[in-house]
Formats: structure tokens, sequence, C-alpha cells
């Protein structure tokens, strides 16, 4: 949640002094600074013109992905109901952000392992106030439902695709 609220001022702090960063894009002396700089002003410049042109599809898009969100925050309910820790819905759906923001923060580690785990308890602990018993089981919980979602979507991309077929040895 208070990233969220870091999010917004950046952005808000960044459209409103985008001449001076720009400015000072120039001044550095390093060349990934000025490079990252340049690219974060062209990707807001294209993101822009994208929701000028595209309203309804950005905010569809990024309505779907909230609504995406609380529905994957369900399998932390669950999973801490499961373990006798209840755990309200809007913390569940809060956690699965938290988790969300960790595996992008932390991509770099192969399938976030151990990542994970330290961000949600952080995430528990720290920022939504809440206990953190059980958390590892939720965790191995909602990997177990993450691993199903990926045989169930190769079972069905098996099943369904005809090119398929032209390929198998």
């Amino acid at each position: 949640l208070f990233w969220c609220f870091g999010l917004f001022w950046s952005f808000v702090l960044f459209w409103s002094f985008k001449q001076d960063v720009i400015l000072m894009a120039f001044v550095f002396r390093y060349k990934f600074v000025r490079t990252f700089i340049v690219n974060l002003r062209l990707s807001s410049r294209k993101f822009k013109i994208l929701f000028m042109k595209k309203t309804k599809v950005v905010l569809f898009s990024l309505s779907f992905d909230i609504c995406a969100r609380f529905l994957e925050g369900l399998t932390f309910y669950f999973g801490f109901i499961l373990i006798k820790h209840p755990v309200g819905l809007l913390s569940s759906s809060l956690l699965d952000i938290g988790r969300t923001m960790g595996d992008t923060i932390f991509f770099f580690i192969p399938y976030q392992i151990g990542a994970r785990e330290a961000g949600i308890r952080f995430y528990m602990e720290k920022i939504l106030m809440i206990q953190s018993t059980g958390f590892v089981t939720v965790v191995m919980f909602y990997r177990l439902v993450e691993l199903i979602w990926v045989i169930v979507g190769y079972i069905l991309w098996l099943t369904s695709s005809k090119s398929l077929r032209d390929f198998r040895v």
C-alpha cells in the first residue's frame, strides 16, 4: 500500500518536474544514467499517447489486472484458512500485490526461491502488521496452485492445438 502511494507521488513529481529531470539527464556524466532518463521519458510519452488514443483499452487492462490480483489473493485467503490462521480477504489481496512486487523486483532469482518467502514475511509483519505464523506453508500452497495451473495449461495446449501434431517427434 505504501509503495503504491510512493509510486503515485513519484509519477506526479516526475510529470511536474519533467523539464528539470530531462535537463539533469544531460548534466550527468554517466551515459547509462542519461540513457535511463531519456528512455523513461520516451516510455512515458508513449504511454501518454497510448492512453490518449485508447483510454478505454488502458483502463480496461488496468481494471482487469486489479481484479486478477484480488482473485489471486483468494489463494492466500484459503491457504491461511487451511492452517487455521484466518487473514482478511483484503489483506490477502494486498499480500498478493506485495508478492507480485517482490517477484518483479527479484526477477533474476530463478523462480524467486527464498525471495518470495522473505518478501511475503516482510510484507506481512512490517507493512500489513499481521502475524506471519505459517506463512511458509501458505507460500508453498501458492506455489502448488501455480504448478497446477501450469499443468492444466500444458494439458489444454496439448489437447487443443492441431498444429502441435505436426511438430511431434
